[in-house]
């Protein structure tokens, strides 16, 4: 009996150490995120700033250049499922460097392209699928360190690096582009996602939960898990989308990150077509910025408190979302738009910082 019991007091010191140690990298990760996302994610939202660069330089339609940012930003959602597949199998830290490679590869080959065409492969494809890997892999392991408390904070301060990015990257590629062009503005932007991304991911290592709970359930039980494998993950992907309730999710989603794209990508363009100004549309940008920033920190303060389930907070953000991108059709003045930017990014900023709560 005085066996067991010493067992048992050494078993619970272990767990309570790894307790310990998780939450305490936990937020070394989340900081390191937040870090990260600024520039990654900056970029694409500074994308209404290049879309006039490039039209200024090539002879390409509006439909044609919306399609370059849109791709991009449909990409940075839709390939979730390689990225959740790869990190399953070779962890998070090494599918966020493949990321950051990617990234900076895409804005490296974009600043040399001659054919407008070609930015859909080296921006929109390489820049996309880089950073959902970075995105995806970076969130999900910060819901492994904080799979109950503090999960809405630690998600919604990591992913206030889309607001500081918005915020940071609209007047920097306003000024970058005015004084050296989009393409130097590129390959400065490789530059920096090397410089700060490689040792930002780096530090993404595994929950201790993962690497010693083994070694707790041998004294347990005599059960052997099977490794996950990306062949397991993918018989289960097959079996979670013949769920009618998936199809639900997915078709959602892909109706409202439609109503996302276009502040980000085509808004400088469509104000200037009702008599606002570049200067005047590159400060609504930053107006979405300040809004989107309010709204995640607010989430971050409430949203491990609301009395009820955040999929109604969820279902919410997505009504508002709807009815303001239906003001467009009876906006005409500057200050209509400033309160449109603000209510749909402060509704959006809400469904990016609990998503991670609505799914896992």
């Amino acid at each position: 009996m005085q066996i067991d019991r010493k067992g048992t007091i050494a078993e619970q010191s272990l767990q309570l150490k790894m307790i310990e140690v998780k939450n305490k990298w936990g937020w070394v990760v989340t900081v390191c995120t937040f870090i990260v996302i600024i520039p990654v994610t900056g970029i694409p939202s500074s994308f209404g700033v290049i879309f006039v660069k490039l039209q200024e330089e090539y002879e390409i339609t509006d439909f044609e250049t919306g399609w370059i940012g849109s791709v991009a930003f449909g990409i940075i959602f839709i390939a979730s499922p390689i990225s959740t597949g790869l990190f399953k199998r070779y962890g998070h830290r090494k599918v966020a460097v493949a990321g950051v490679v990617l990234c900076s590869t895409g804005m490296l080959a974009s600043s040399f392209v001659t054919i407008p065409s070609l930015l859909f492969l080296t921006y929109s494809v390489l820049y996309g699928v880089g950073t959902n890997f970075i995105d995806n892999s970076s969130l999900n392991l910060i819901g492994l360190y904080f799979p109950r408390k503090n999960s809405a904070r630690a998600t919604c301060f990591a992913t206030l690096g889309w607001s500081v990015g918005s915020l940071a990257f609209n007047p920097l590629v306003e000024v970058l582009c005015a004084h050296i062009g989009w393409r130097h503005t590129f390959r400065v932007f490789c530059g920096v996602l090397c410089v700060v991304g490689i040792p930002c991911v780096l530090t993404y290592s595994p929950v201790p939960s993962e690497r010693l709970g083994r070694e707790c359930s041998i004294e347990r039980s005599n059960k052997v898990q099977e490794p996950q494998t990306f062949r397991r993950y993918v018989i289960s992907f097959q079996k979670a989308i013949q769920a009618p309730g998936m199809w639900f999710w997915i078709f959602g989603n892909v109706l409202a990150c439609l109503s996302l794209l276009f502040p980000f990508v085509n808004m400088i363009k469509f104000m200037t077509t009702i008599g606002i100004s570049e200067l005047r549309g590159a400060f609504a940008l930053t107006v979405m910025g300040i809004a989107d920033l309010l709204g995640r920190i607010t989430t971050s303060l409430v949203g491990d408190r609301l009395p009820f389930h955040v999929i109604y907070l969820y279902c919410l953000s997505y009504v508002v979302m709807a009815l303001s991108i239906f003001s467009l059709l009876l906006i005409t003045s500057f200050s209509g738009m400033v309160i449109f930017v603000s209510g749909t990014r402060t509704a959006s900023s809400q469904t990016f910082g609990i998503v991670s709560l609505v799914c896992y």
